[in-house]
C-alpha cells in the first residue's frame, strides 16, 4: 500500500519553476506529496505524476468546513527524489508542472493606446478552468527504429533534441547513486522532513 507524506522540498522547487517557466500557474492551488514506493506504469517506476482534483472533491472539502481547495495534486516518488541531484529534481518538477494547463475563453476587450489615446479592440484570454495536457510525443523506440520519424510531432521533437544536444553538449547524464531506493520508512520520513 503506498504511503503519502507532504512534499515540502518539491513545493519549494515548484515555486521557483512556476515563477520562471509557468506563470499561468501562479494562482493554481497545487498540493505536493511524496509517495513511497514509486507507483508503477507498464512495469516501470514512475518518478512522478500529476492529477487534476475533481470539482466534487473540492465540494466535499467545502461541505466539511475546510477552507482549502486544490486544483492539482503532484505526487513525486520519494525514493526517486532521494537519489536525484538538484538538476534532475528541477527537471522532474518542471515536467510535472508543464502537464498542468488552463482553458480560456477569448474575449474582445476595448483598450486605449497609451501613446495615441486611440481606442482599439484586442483579444484577451480569460481564465475558464484548469486541465491537464499530454506530453508532446508518445511513441515507442522500437517503432522509431523500424519506421523512423513518421509523424510531424516526432520530426519536431527530433529537431528540438538536436538543438538541445548542441546547447548542453558538456552536460552528462547523472550517474545513478549507490542507494537506488529508499528502503525504510525512516528514509521516507527523512525526505519529507527535508527543508
Amino acid at each position: 500500500m503506498p504511503e503519502y507524506t507532504p512534499a515540502n522540498p518539491v513545493a519549494k522547487v515548484a515555486a521557483k519553476v512556476i515563477r520562471e517557466h509557468h506563470p499561468h500557474l501562479i494562482d493554481a492551488r497545487v498540493s505536493f506529496l511524496f509517495v513511497y514506493p514509486a507507483p508503477k506504469q507498464n512495469g516501470r517506476d514512475l518518478p512522478g505524476r500529476v492529477g487534476k482534483v475533481a470539482d466534487k472533491v473540492n465540494a466535499i472539502l467545502e461541505a466539511s468546513g475546510s477552507d482549502s481547495r486544490c486544483d492539482f495534486v503532484v505526487e513525486v516518488a520519494s525514493d526517486v527524489w532521494l537519489t536525484a541531484d538538484n538538476l534532475a529534481r528541477e527537471a522532474l518538477v518542471d515536467d510535472l508542472m508543464t502537464r498542468c494547463w488552463w482553458k480560456w475563453d477569448e474575449v474582445l476587450m476595448a483598450t486605449t493606446d497609451k501613446k495615441t489615446g486611440e481606442e482599439k479592440q484586442e483579444l484577451h484570454r480569460v481564465f475558464k478552468s484548469w486541465t491537464l495536457r499530454a506530453p508532446d510525443v508518445i511513441s515507442f523506440h522500437e517503432v522509431l527504429k523500424r519506421r523512423g520519424l513518421w509523424t510531424e510531432d516526432l520530426v519536431d521533437m527530433a529537431k528540438h533534441i538536436d538543438d538541445i544536444r548542441a546547447r548542453f553538449a558538456d552536460l552528462k547524464a547523472p550517474k545513478k547513486k549507490a542507494a537506488q531506493k529508499a528502503k525504510t520508512k525512516a528514509e521516507l520520513k527523512l525526505v519529507s522532513a527535508e527543508a
